[in-house]
């Protein structure tokens, strides 16, 4: 048992001292415009901007789009991006490419 403990210990140490999964995190909540688009009962469509991701309660039926600029820095070395949405279509352009998509057959049902 000690010594599985001094194993892991010696371990530990080392994988931080080599820097050795090392995660970087950058905080994108300055980056990011939110742009909700809702339909009333008549057919009206209204569209509001907010300049992050805090929005109000929305309906059903509403339509949210989160536009996020990712800063050239976060790629200078292998840089991986980790978004938590559910039950979301996610698009990812570049240059007004498609480069991704996800979860547009979800959105659909």
């Amino acid at each position: 048992m000690a010594t599985a403990l001094i194993t892991v210990i010696v371990v530990v140490f080392v994988v931080q001292r080599l820097g050795i999964g090392k995660v970087y995190y950058y905080d994108l909540g300055n980056e990011i415009t939110t742009t909700i688009i809702q339909e009333d009962d008549e057919g009206n469509i209204s569209k509001k901007e907010y300049k992050d991701s805090s929005i109000p309660a929305t309906g059903l039926k509403d339509r949210i789009i989160f536009d996020v600029n990712i800063p050239e820095k976060l790629f200078e070395e292998n840089g991986i991006l980790c978004f938590y949405q559910y039950h979301s279509e996610i698009r990812a352009t570049f240059e007004g490419n498609e480069i991704f998509q996800y979860g547009k057959e979800l959105t659909e049902q």
